[in-house]
């Protein structure tokens, strides 16, 4: 498997989230998206869902059932035979200081027929 997922508790999001470069994050009022070290201090309760990430993996929070529930994702490194998509998306003006294109990485599953289809799906990095 070309990654690591587990679920971690919402303390620990907390305590790990400016490990990430990026932040992107949606409020009942606003959407967030910038680096992490530029963020101010974030209200976690306003917070609907919330990515951190960058080239090596992601942080996911979100709401199940009106509790937050948090997932981490790491790529394996030693992997290199997991097949994967990155696919590019153009970033609207007013994000543009963070650069041009949003990278979301895709990992590709086969089922027991040897079709393919895509198993995890997550932000990669923005360049």
């Amino acid at each position: 498997m070309g990654y690591k997922i587990e679920k971690v508790s919402f303390d620990k999001l907390k305590e790990c989230y400016k490990d990430y470069p990026y932040a992107l994050i949606y409020m009942m009022s606003e959407l967030v998206f910038s680096k992490t070290e530029e963020l101010k201090d974030i209200i976690w309760d306003e917070c609907l869902e919330a990515r951190f990430f960058g080239e090596n993996g992601e942080i996911h929070l979100f709401q199940n059932n009106g509790d937050p529930e948090c997932i981490m994702i790491e790529d394996n490194a030693n992997d290199a035979d997991v097949d994967t998509l990155v696919d590019q998306y153009k970033l609207n003006n007013r994000f543009l200081k963070l650069g041009s294109r949003l990278l979301v990485k895709r990992y590709i599953g086969f089922d027991e027929d040897g079709q393919a289809f895509i198993k995890l799906t997550r932000l990669a990095d923005v360049v």
